[in-house]
């Protein structure tokens, strides 16, 4: 710190408690964790969403997200709202729901009723499980892990391919 305090003006405010909408905390053994709960509680009361006992799953498992066409259309700005709201989670502290998020994300440009409902489950789903954190194990030698998994098929009307990486360093989720 004294070599940066040699360069640049600044004052040590002590352990770090909360950036950007997220908690840090430790505990006595050394371990480190992130939580964004106070995050989603306000994003709870933002969109009026109560836990449910339902929505244990980001995503109904067998969605058919693309056969839309006899859905009504929802309205883009509101849709747009929530898939941006729990973006800034799933980047942050909840990586557990980049697929589902992903899949609602390509419906912003003409999303249906289906996606809606479908994007209100997810905020059900973060209210449900917004006690979740990340911990970060102290470790002596610290050890980057990678993870993937594919589905050749995924979507039904588009033949495309879902890919997921996941890389744990300290036995917490960095990416």
């Amino acid at each position: 710190m004294k070599r940066i305090g040699d360069k640049f003006e600044f004052r040590d405010e002590g352990e770090l408690k909360k950036t950007l909408g997220i908690r840090v905390g430790s505990d006595n053994e050394g371990n480190y964790w992130i939580s964004q709960e106070d995050y989603l509680t306000r994003l709870a009361q933002k969109y009026d969403i109560t836990p449910t006992k339902r929505a244990k799953t980001p995503m109904i498992t067998g969605s058919k997200l693309d056969e839309y066409v006899e859905h009504e259309k929802v309205d883009q700005k509101a849709y747009r709202s929530i898939i941006g709201a729990a973006m800034y989670a799933a980047v942050a502290t909840r990586p557990d729901i980049c697929y589902t998020l992903s899949r609602l994300a390509s419906y912003s440009q003409d999303p249906r009723t289906i996606h809606y409902i479908a994007a209100v489950r997810l905020l059900q789903y973060l209210v449900n499980t917004k006690d979740k954190r990340i911990t970060f194990k102290a470790a002596s030698k610290p050890e980057l892990k990678a993870y993937v998994d594919a589905s050749w098929k995924t979507c039904c009307l588009e033949e495309q391919q879902a890919k997921g990486r996941c890389y744990v360093q300290w036995r917490g989720c960095v990416l």
